[in-house]
């Protein structure tokens, strides 16, 4: 948590109610310019750095729907008066590759991310990117079936780690070889990204298929990836 001293001295008591909660992280300079926008309209707010909070001390009441922050004889109370809270960070942690040095470290990661999820139980005010919408948007099965719902012509897709799929019934012997959420792993000192390979299936319907499923598509050749940002309307996008 970044708490500046203009921000402190603002304050005309030791207890403030909260109206607005950012999560984000130290580098979020976007947010910056949020911070001090709010600060000079006089919004009460609170912004939590994932980098340092256990800096701060913080309880999160699950029945009550309250946080409650303390840092340097200043409490910051997360409740009643929150009208608005501002995801900025990642839904889950992906970051497997940067190998952490001790078993507390990673304890403590992912502890604090729980934790972060957790203050979903302030679902009385009004989040921007909800991680349980964002969560679920980020998921790829789901992606596919909402565009095929809608009208999206969606390639043949099947996601299994069973060899003997009906893939080439239902796609053919060429297909595209994917990762079912973005794969990041370490190898020693290497760090590995897994991306999309055409393949022809019996290579890839080997016995070592069972030990993690994939995303078995029909490949899209000649294909233009664009992309697109909707906020309100029109939406607005392009080529990538």
């Amino acid at each position: 948590m970044t708490l500046r001293p203009a921000r402190i001295r603002r304050a005309s008591k030791l207890s403030l109610d909260v109206q607005v909660l950012i999560l984000t992280s130290e580098l979020d300079f976007a947010t910056d310019r949020i911070c001090r926008k709010l600060l000079n309209d006089g919004t009460a707010f609170l912004r939590l750095n994932r980098e340092t909070l256990s800096e701060v001390s913080l309880t999160l009441f699950p029945k009550e729907g309250m946080l409650l922050c303390r840092k340097d004889g200043h409490e910051w109370r997360v409740g009643e008066k929150l009208r608005s809270v501002w995801w900025r960070q990642g839904t889950f942690d992906r970051n497997v590759a940067n190998g952490y040095t001790s078993v507390n470290e990673q304890m403590e990661r992912s502890q604090w991310s729980a934790f972060m999820r957790s203050i979903m139980v302030a679902d009385g005010a009004t989040w921007v990117n909800d991680p349980s919408a964002v969560y679920r948007a980020e998921t790829k099965a789901v992606q596919l079936n909402q565009a095929a719902r809608i009208g999206f012509d969606v390639p043949e897709t099947l996601m299994t780690n069973d060899r003997f799929a009906d893939v080439e019934e239902r796609i053919g012997s060429q297909v595209a070889l994917k990762s079912i959420d973005t794969l990041l792993l370490r190898q020693g000192d290497d760090q590995l990204f897994g991306y999309t390979t055409l393949a022809d299936w019996r290579t890839v319907a080997t016995e070592h298929l069972h030990l993690a499923p994939a995303t078995i598509q029909a490949p899209l050749l000649n294909k233009l990836d664009l992309r697109v940002t909707v906020i309100g309307m029109p939406p607005s996008g392009g080529p990538v």
